[in-house]
């Protein structure tokens, strides 16, 4: 079984009291290096994004590149670019800044965030021409698996080319909203079922039963990502006082069920990072 997996996904704004403001690069650059220092090897960074001309926002790549430039300075922790609602073109130049991975949306995105309602439609033809993009700039698409029906968009893009492996996709259950799924083993089951062959694949859970889906996960040879953006909860009802704190629980959790955690390094050779433009 491959070593574990544990992306840290901490931009988001828990609901605990005071909590840290991430979108100020520093913030969120310590709490990802005290996320790493703990076992996690993959973060997954947020940054600001600003009005266009066009309606659709663009990232910030100041304040991107200020967060990931404070991360990388810090340790040697894989970049993943979160954000997967943005417009191809946008991500074309937030590719730029050089990640190893992004966040790739292959259908719809419908859930309830802590900002509100968020709803985005990327197109097949959006898909298309975001996983191009991805290609030329040798960075991984981390493609997000919402519900059974991604996949037809998954395997048509694999059929075409448009996404090569080996695959990396992050499947999300119990998030509000009209993507939500249930947080059970047989929902788990199922949508691991469906993955394209050798696809690595980690699980982003809400709720209670968060702990569960996590426990599945590594049972099952699969990975977990974990943080203040995905669930603040140590057990339900009692925020963690950090990432970090998150992370040191799934690192027992692993070492308990005999699971190897993964360092940055690991995780490079498992998915081919850097990988070369096409």
């Amino acid at each position: 079984m491959d070593k574990l997996i544990i992306t840290g996904s901490p931009a988001g704004r828990a609901n605990i009291p005071d909590p840290p403001d991430m979108s100020d690069p520093e913030t969120q650059a310590q709490a990802v290096t005290d996320a790493h220092n703990a076992g996690a090897s993959v973060a997954h960074l947020h940054g600001a994004l600003l009005p266009s001309a066009d309606g659709e926002r663009q990232p910030d790549l100041e304040h991107w590149g200020a967060v990931t430039r404070l991360v990388r300075e810090r340790s040697d922790i894989v970049v993943q670019y979160g954000v997967a609602v943005m417009k191809p073109k946008g991500r074309k130049s937030l590719l730029t800044l050089g990640p190893e991975m992004g966040s790739f949306l292959i259908g719809h995105h419908d859930i309830l965030s802590q900002h509100g309602p968020l709803s985005s439609i990327s197109t097949l033809d959006e898909q298309r021409e975001s996983a191009q993009y991805h290609q030329e700039a040798g960075v991984l698409a981390e493609t997000e698996v919402w519900h059974q029906g991604n996949y037809w968009n998954f395997n048509q893009l694999i059929d075409t080319g448009h996404l090569v492996a080996p695959h990396f996709a992050t499947l999300f259950f119990g998030w509000p909203g009209g993507n939500w799924t249930p947080t059970t083993p047989q929902e788990l089951q199922s949508r691991i079922e469906g993955l394209p062959e050798g696809t690595q694949w980690t699980v982003s859970a809400k709720g209670p039963d968060q702990i569960n889906m996590h426990a599945m996960a590594i049972m099952l040879g699969g990975h977990v990502r974990l943080g203040f953006q995905d669930n603040p909860d140590l057990h339900p009802g009692v925020p963690a006082k950090s990432n970090a704190e998150l992370v040191e629980r799934i690192v027992r959790l692993a070492r308990d069920m005999g699971r190897e955690v993964a360092t940055p390094s690991d995780v490079r050779a498992m998915l081919n990072l850097p990988r070369r433009p096409l």
